[in-house]
């Protein structure tokens, strides 16, 4: 979580409590130094629990998203490669999956494997998850050593039909993170294209968590402006409703 974002939403869980409070006591005839005193502890300690929350819940979240996508990225990078290629791909990037220094590109029954000296690695990434068919040729590739399965993902038939054979199976995510560890990423992806963020229109606009701070700002003007008015409920009305929205939409909203 970058640090800007963490403070922006301390400042914004601050406002969204002392701003409604110091009104609301204002509005009930309490003295300003006392209003903006007990409005200013209530919004301090709303913002160390919103902290802790924060810290705890969004780094684990964020980093999680952020290795899906990535991993989403390299699957479809590899599945946009001939089989060959996905092979040649794995045989520069042997150490993530097994020690060995012997290592070569092999075809049996039509598909490209890298064999080493401590077994073989079967790179087959498609768009849409494995059947049971497309494994049949690694399976009947004869080996003494481990069989491993390099894909994107699995139907639930294929995976129950490999649980059956010695063969280890790891899929996107597991493969990004192997491959992160050891600094052995592509370095430019195929598929960076179908990842870029298109811009949103319509309704959706409005859910973006960066419309909370205009709907704060319209919330706190009515706020303000009903400490002044002889007439204060439509803007303390309208004010927290303003700020209430405001807040649902930072956090629930789409970044």
């Amino acid at each position: 979580m970058k640090k800007s974002a963490y403070f922006s939403d301390l400042i914004f869980a601050f406002t969204v409590v002392f701003l409604p409070v110091l009104c609301y006591l204002r509005f009930r005839g309490v003295e300003l130094w006392l209003s903006a005193l007990l409005s200013a502890l209530l919004g301090i300690c709303v913002c160390g629990f919103v902290g802790l929350w924060m810290k705890k819940k969004y780094r684990g979240k964020q980093l999680k998203a952020q290795e899906k996508r990535q991993a989403e990225m390299l699957s479809l990078h590899l599945a946009l490669l001939s089989q060959r290629e996905q092979a040649e791909f794995f045989a520069e990037r042997t150490e993530p999956f097994l020690q060995s220094e012997t290592v070569h590109i092999s075809r049996y029954g039509g598909r490209h494997f890298v064999a080493t000296d401590e077994g073989l690695l079967f790179p087959l990434f498609l768009a849409s998850p494995l059947t049971a068919n497309h494994v049949l040729p690694l399976l009947a590739q004869p080996t003494e050593g481990e069989c491993i399965l390099l894909c994107s993902s699995l139907d639930s038939d294929c995976e129950r039909f490999l649980s059956r054979f010695t063969v280890r199976v790891f899929t996107a995510e597991e493969i990004y993170l192997r491959l992160k560890e050891k600094n052995a990423l592509p370095v430019e992806y195929k598929s960076e294209k179908a990842f870029t963020k298109k811009k949103k229109r319509g309704f959706a606009l409005w859910l973006q968590k960066k419309n909370a701070r205009p709907f704060l700002t319209s919330g706190a003007l009515l706020l303000i402006s009903s400490l002044f008015s002889p007439f204060p409920y439509y803007y303390l009305l309208m004010g927290i409703f303003l700020v209430v929205t405001s807040m649902l939409i930072r956090i629930f909203g789409k970044e």
